[in-house]
This record gives C-alpha cells, sequence and structure tokens, in this order.
C-alpha cells in the first residue's frame, strides 16, 4: 500500500500529488493566459466586482497551497488593466471604485487578500517576516531614500498645509507603488526554484490583454471613423491613449526573450511585432517612440542570440518584406489615419506644431522648484487642472497634476533632495543590470529602460499600474536564479519506501519529450 506522502499537515497537502500538479498549471502559461482572458471579459462586460472576487480566491489558494507568492505576480498587473470603460473613475461618476457602489467591497477584498498574505508569511519557516526584513537587497537604501523624500516633499512651501493630508497618500501611494512587490517578493519566492521565463510569460501575457482591451475599444469607441485615428476616444476605465500605448510598449521585449528561447522562434516575433504595430493604433507619440526602442534592440540581441538563429532569421526576413510590400501598397492610407496626430517634429505638418502643453508646464514645474529649492512645492504644488478629460470631482481632487517629466516631476516636487535619491535609485538600478549581466537581466533592463525614457516625456513613472510592473521587474532582475524553462512534473515511486512522489523531469529528457 503506498501513501503519497509522509509529511503530515499542511505541508503535507503541499507536497501531495494533486497540489503539486495543480500548483504546476498556476505557473504555467495556460494559467496566465486563462487569468488573462478573464481580465479582458471583465473589461468588455464591467464585471469588475467579480472579477476581483475571483482574485482574491485565486490568491487565498496561493497563499495556502503553492510552494511560495511567485503565481500573485500576474494579477497585480492584470487587476490593474482591468477596469472598463463604463466604470472610468475619472468620467463615470456612476464607477463601482466609488464608496458604497463598490468601492468599499474591493478595500475589504483587498484587506482580506494582504490578510492571507501576512499570515503565509508569519507560518512558513522559508519565508518569516525575519527574512522579508533582513532578505538581502541590493536596492534596498536607494528605494527607501526615494520613499523618505516623496513622504516629506513639499515642506516649508506656502500651500504644504493647504494638501498635506492629500499629500502624504499621495506620496504613500507612489513610494507603495515603486518599493512594496520588490520588497514583497524578493523575500517571499523560491527564486533558486523560479523560473526565468516565468516574467517573459507575465509580460507578453499583461501586453496581449491591453491588445484585446485595444481592439474592442477601437471598436466600440469607433476610433478608426472614416479611416482616421481619432486617439481622444482611447480611453479605457484605467487609462487613456498614452497609458495603453505605454503598456503595450513596456511588454513588446518578453516575447522577443521567449524568442531566444523556443524552437519556434518565428512566432514569438509575429507576437511581438504585432503589439509594437498596435503601439501606433493608439496615437500616442510617446509610446509610438518608445516601442522604437523597445522592439528594435530587442529584436537585434535575438538576431545574434537567439538558440534557433536559422527560424528566427527566415522568418525575419519573410515578416519584414510583406510588411514592407503593404506599406508600399496602401501608404496614402497608412499616413492619412495618423493624419489626426499632431507632429511635435515637423511645424508644417497638417495637424501644426503641438506640444501638448508640454514645455509650458515644465517651465512652471523649474518655477515652482526654484521657489522651494530643498524640497520642492509637494505633489499638489500647481493650480492647474488636473485632467482635462476627467469630469467626476472626486477623481480631479485626489490625483495630483503630473508634470510628464520625471526630472521637472522630482524638482517641483521633492527639490533637490528628491533628485539625489532618485539618482542614488537609478544609479542602483544601473549597477544591477550591469553588474552580472545575463540574456533575461538585458531584456528586463530594456523594459525599464524603455520606461524611464518615456517617462521623460509623460508620467509612467508616476502612474500606480507602471512602476507596479517596474517593481516586479526588479525583483526579477535581481533575484531570479532559476531554470530557464517551468520544470515539467511527473510522478515516481521511490524504490527503497514505495512511496508515491512528484519530481521535475530533466531538461534533456524534456528536450527528448
Amino acid at each position: 500500500m503506498h501513501t503519497e506522502t509522509k509529511t503530515k499537515g499542511l505541508a503535507g497537502v503541499r507536497q501531495s500529488t494533486f497540489i503539486r500538479k495543480l500548483n504546476a498549471f498556476v505557473l504555467s502559461p495556460w494559467m496566465l493566459g486563462l487569468l488573462a482572458a478573464l481580465t479582458v471579459l471583465t473589461f468588455i462586460f464591467s464585471l469588475e466586482l467579480y472579477y476581483y472576487t475571483f482574485v482574491l480566491f485565486y490568491g487565498i489558494y496561493v497563499t495556502i497551497f503553492a510552494d511560495d507568492l511567485l503565481p500573485l505576480v500576474p494579477v497585480f498587473i492584470l487587476c490593474y488593466v482591468a477596469p472598463s470603460m463604463s466604470n472610468n473613475p475619472g468620467t463615470t461618476a456612476d464607477s463601482v471604485f466609488y464608496g458604497s457602489k463598490g468601492g468599499i467591497y474591493i478595500l475589504v477584498l483587498a484587506a482580506i487578500a494582504v490578510a492571507f498574505i501576512f499570515a503565509r508569511i508569519a507560518t512558513d519557516k522559508n519565508m518569516g517576516f525575519k527574512r522579508l526584513f533582513c532578505e538581502k537587497r541590493s536596492l534596498l537604501w536607494g528605494m527607501l531614500a526615494l520613499g523618505a523624500v516623496y513622504l516629506l516633499s513639499g515642506i516649508g512651501s506656502k500651500d504644504y498645509n493647504k494638501f498635506i493630508l492629500q499629500n502624504l497618500v499621495m506620496s504613500t501611494i507612489q513610494f507603495a507603488s515603486v518599493f512594496l512587490l520588490y520588497f514583497l517578493f524578493t523575500a517571499t519566492v523560491n527564486w533558486e526554484k523560479a523560473p526565468k521565463d516565468y516574467f517573459a510569460w507575465v509580460g507578453m501575457f499583461v501586453g496581449y490583454t491591453v491588445f484585446a482591451e485595444l481592439m474592442y475599444g477601437c471598436v466600440v469607441q469607433g476610433v478608426f471613423e472614416s479611416g482616421l485615428i481619432r486617439k481622444i476616444l482611447i480611453n479605457f476605465g484605467w487609462g487613456m491613449q498614452n497609458n495603453i500605448g505605454a503598456m503595450l510598449a513596456f511588454t513588446v521585449p518578453f516575447p522577443l526573450y521567449l524568442a531566444c528561447k523556443s524552437k519556434r522562434p518565428g512566432i514569438f516575433l509575429i507576437l511581438a511585432a504585432v503589439l509594437a504595430a498596435s503601439v501606433f493604433l493608439t496615437g500616442s507619440r510617446t509610446s509610438m517612440l518608445g516601442v522604437i526602442l523597445s522592439f528594435g534592440v530587442p529584436f537585434v540581441i535575438a538576431f545574434v542570440k537567439c538558440e534557433n538563429k536559422r527560424g528566427f532569421r527566415i522568418t525575419s526576413m519573410v515578416f519584414f518584406v510583406l510588411c514592407a510590400a503593404m506599406l508600399v501598397v496602401f501608404w496614402d492610407k497608412v499616413m492619412n489615419m495618423f493624419s489626426t496626430v499632431p507632429s511635435i517634429f515637423n511645424p508644417d505638418s497638417e495637424t501644426g506644431y503641438n506640444d501638448s502643453g508640454r514645455f509650458k508646464i515644465y517651465k512652471n514645474g523649474i518655477e515652482i522648484f526654484k521657489q522651494n529649492p530643498i524640497l520642492g512645492g509637494s505633489f499638489f504644488s500647481t493650480d492647474s487642472k488636473p485632467y482635462d478629460h476627467a469630469t467626476v470631482q472626486a477623481f480631479s481632487d485626489f490625483f495630483p497634476p503630473r508634470w510628464h517629466n520625471t526630472t521637472v516631476q522630482i524638482l517641483a516636487c521633492c527639490g533637490t533632495l528628491g533628485m539625489i535619491a532618485y539618482l542614488w535609485h537609478r544609479i542602483d538600478t544601473v549597477i544591477l543590470f550591469v553588474k552580472r549581466a545575463n540574456l533575461m537581466k538585458t531584456f528586463i533592463g530594456i523594459f525599464v529602460l524603455t520606461l524611464v525614457m518615456m517617462s521623460w516625456l509623460d508620467c509612467h513613472f508616476f502612474n500606480v499600474g507602471p512602476t507596479m510592473f517596474y517593481s516586479i521587474a526588479l525583483a526579477f532582475a535581481e533575484k531570479c536564479q532559476g531554470p530557464e524553462k517551468q520544470p515539467k512534473i511527473e510522478e515516481k515511486e521511490d524504490d527503497d519506501s514505495g512511496v508515491l512522489v512528484v519530481v521535475a523531469v530533466p531538461k534533456d529528457r524534456q528536450d527528448k519529450q
């Protein structure tokens, strides 16, 4: 008579054949695809409250039965891109994200999730609060310095007392979005076993979640009416065209990383190219510039480093020849489609020179810095209207204006001390990606570089979704030393004890299978 495991209690349950197989599925691309599909359905049918309830139960399963907290990685980003157009808190006063409409319920779900995460940390001998707070982290002190100046921002400025509570709330949110997930996952994941390609799969599925939402939004909103991009209509429950284009641009490197490791790299090349092309459909000029970096550099690396170079290069040539031919045939229609997108490079274009007010707000931000050179004027240091497209007062009052440039934002809000802290953090990240560089870190570094550079013209470093994505990326770049791919799982009977155990299939056997 055989038994599945000799281990007793909850640890024994986690080692059972059924749970081991279920955990393998939870970490597989199939689960990521399921989560992505549910996110898209939520976006289309405004199922946010049901979706977040499902996510809570998924999180409870992970905190109780999973080997570590790695399977929680995708839900943070997918939850951010789930809100539907009809529940946009910036334009809809009846949005489920407000008070009794559902906001309180969502906060309760979040509180329960946090309680389960803390319970797992407290009871798991491989985690524990000692490891949580004592784990060696190369970015820790730079991040804490940045958080400190966020919280101290604006002290001594003339309007500080007027916005003190709002500023502290916003400072905390900004710091938490950069720091919290990095701090959590660096200490709650078994990084020696975590597959290096997992974050790439997460990134790709996030990209295709946003892509599916964009396609639906284009149809419903009539974005391509008369063959023109009417980008002002691209406004989802979680962001407008610049946010959508940015999230797409950020995710482009990840299918190209998977192409480097795949026997069929052409499939992933096409998946990356589709994401890159979709960026242009948003009409976001900053994103268009960003995707040149996020596609171009990874493509060159994959062209040189891909394990199946022949397959990748043949697919590349065929794909680009077809794209060039289509551009030649449909050139007039393509140019007409983009004629409504203002040109910042060509003042003589049909739409004329248009910097979207960037230079004016940069000038205002520098003036605020001059008045408050040490700690800036706080995150609420300007009286300009936060969001022209926001019609809900609660939204406009909660979110301060962004400066659409990280340097100006830091100087205006946090002053010289803020810039010192930011540069400290930025130097730490450069060292992280340069020291002991490998392919996985390089591709994550391209994502980080794309975010940083696009934030010179936009406010992505001060938006919660991109910075959560960034925070998780830094944890992977610093800690992940596991296998290149998720190991397959099979059952095996121990010859001596007769116990049925679950083992990982060696990579050489996986290749033969």
